[in-house]
Parts: structure tokens; C-alpha cells; sequence
């Protein structure tokens, strides 16, 4: 029993020493907002760097640096990837929106027809986006699957995220 009280002692030794690297890549990467998560993130990869550990491979403290480095870009870039895969599923209706006029309208309608997007594609953005049907509304109405609107809608949804941050960076 001492023994393993020896070893969690050890251990949060270690994990003292190393936060502050913990904290510092938190900073440099403005991770402010997951903070806790992390923190957490980088304490179990010094545990897992703390375990894994093997002498003849070098110092520790290069070691666990880069280890928890690794490890916390490996989060980041899976979050990332899940958000430039994912679509929201029910996108704001315009047509309830209160301050749309019929100028407006006119403008979106005008904007859509020379955009870039597929027939499907622009269909889907006037019905499902702009008028405010839902899927299975759209998929009866033109005899599709809702599995075939559902990829009108993400593929619409992609190409004008693309062209809005196109916009932005000008």
C-alpha cells in the first residue's frame, strides 16, 4: 500500500513540474475557452508520458514535452475536422425573419440564380432555406429521397460558407 501511495506522490510531483508547459501551450494556442478541457487533456498525456516512459530514450522532461504537445494537437486537429465535416441540421428560416422585405427577396433570388451553385442546389435554398419547407416537405414535392435533400443541402451549405469567407478575407 505504500508503495502505490509512493507512486501517486511521484506522479503529482511530476505533474506539478509539468503543468505550467500545460498552461503555456493553452496560452500560445488561445485555447482559453476549453481551458479546463485542456487541462485535463495535457495532465493524462503526462501520465501517459509519465507510464509510457522508457530511460533509454532520453531525457524525460523532452519526453513528456513532446507528448503532451502531441497529444493536444491531435484533439485540436480532431475538432477541427469535425467541424468542417458537419452541417447544421435545420438552418434559420428566412421567411420568418421579420425585417426581410420583398426587395430583399428579390436580391436573395437574384444573388442565387448567379451563383454558382447546382439547379438542386439552388432549388434547395430557396425552398428549404429562403421559403422555409423542411426536407421531407421538399423531397415529396420533387419525388426525391430526404437523403437526397439532405445532400443538396450540404453540398449548397459548403460552397456558400466557402464563398461567405471568400467575402470575409477580402
Amino acid at each position: 500500500m505504500d508503495n502505490q501511495m509512493d507512486r501517486e506522490l511521484e506522479f503529482e510531483s511530476c505533474c506539478e513540474q509539468f503543468m505550467p508547459m500545460v498552461y503555456s501551450l493553452i496560452k500560445k494556442w488561445h485555447l482559453g475557452r476549453e481551458r479546463e478541457e485542456f487541462e485535463q487533456i495535457g495532465r493524462i498525456a503526462i501520465y501517459e508520458a509519465w507510464i509510457n516512459y522508457d530511460a533509454s530514450v532520453g531525457e524525460f522532461s523532452s519526453y513528456v514535452a513532446g507528448y503532451v504537445r502531441g497529444r493536444m494537437k491531435d484533439v485540436i486537429k480532431r475538432q477541427d475536422r469535425w467541424g468542417t465535416r458537419h452541417v447544421f441540421t435545420e438552418p434559420v428560416k428566412l421567411a420568418e425573419h421579420p425585417d426581410l422585405t420583398a426587395e430583399d427577396r428579390f436580391l436573395m433570388e437574384d444573388w442565387l440564380e448567379h451563383s454558382k451553385l447546382t439547379s438542386q442546389e439552388k432549388m434547395w435554398v430557396m425552398e428549404g432555406l429562403i421559403d422555409g419547407y423542411k426536407l421531407q416537405e421538399i423531397a415529396v414535392r420533387y419525388g426525391r429521397s430526404v437523403t437526397t435533400i439532405k445532400t443538396w443541402r450540404q453540398s449548397a451549405l459548403q460552397k456558400l460558407r466557402t464563398k461567405l469567407s471568400y467575402i470575409v478575407r477580402e
